[in-house]
């Protein structure tokens, strides 16, 4: 009897552990759950922080590399602008004057007023270029090279303009192979040559 009865506690004892096992399986579930749950906070705050490390990081870099690009089209175009200047100099004077250029030159010679009285004439044109070239003429002198430094000034100042403008209306790539173009053209580089008002149209 004492034996049966001690089966009988030893059963209730192994009903009691099972109910206790099912009982606190759950709170076991629960407790993985949250450890999961708070691993994946963790990840999604490391995440976070390194969003916030890059969208700082191109917001730093980002107007640095825009003033990089910028610095270096705007090299690129000084490059081509001395380019142009050191082409036409260079070969400024490797022609002799021609009958325009001699022309321009009389009529360049005489007092301001009497250029005034030639300019106005019907058969006459580009009366600018003639009034800065007798101002230029006093400044400078009356050598070839001289006289001719002048349509020089005007075809180098166009590079920088013709890039400005190009670019407004194409891209950087294009303007840039225009000002290319107008510095190696034939065309261009012998009006940049000639004591006439051609460097100015």
């Amino acid at each position: 009897m004492g034996s049966d009865c001690g089966s009988d506690y030893r059963v209730d004892d192994r009903h009691r552990a099972a109910s206790a096992g099912h009982a606190s399986a759950p709170t076991g579930r629960r407790s993985a759950g949250a450890e999961s749950g708070d691993g994946a906070l963790m990840n999604n705050g490391k995440r976070s922080s390194v969003v916030r490390q890059l969208k700082g990081a191109l917001a730093v870099s980002g107007p640095r590399s825009r003033r990089q690009r910028r610095l270096c089209w705007a090299g690129l175009v000084l490059l081509t602008t001395f380019a142009a200047y050191a082409l036409r100099t260079s070969t400024a004077t490797l022609q002799s004057m021609w009958i325009d250029e001699v022309m321009a030159l009389e009529f360049t010679s005489g007092s301001l007023a009497d250029i005034l009285n030639t300019i106005v004439q019907p058969q006459h044109n580009g009366p600018l270029f003639y009034l800065l070239l007798f101002g230029w003429r006093q400044l400078v002198g009356d050598s070839d090279f001289a006289v001719r430094y002048l349509s020089v000034a005007f075809s180098v100042v166009t590079v920088p303009l013709l890039y400005q403008w190009a670019r407004k209306l194409t891209s950087r790539a294009v303007a840039l192979t225009a000002i290319w173009l107008l510095v190696v053209s034939p065309f261009p580089l012998w009006y940049a040559h000639a004591a006439k008002m051609y460097a100015l149209h």
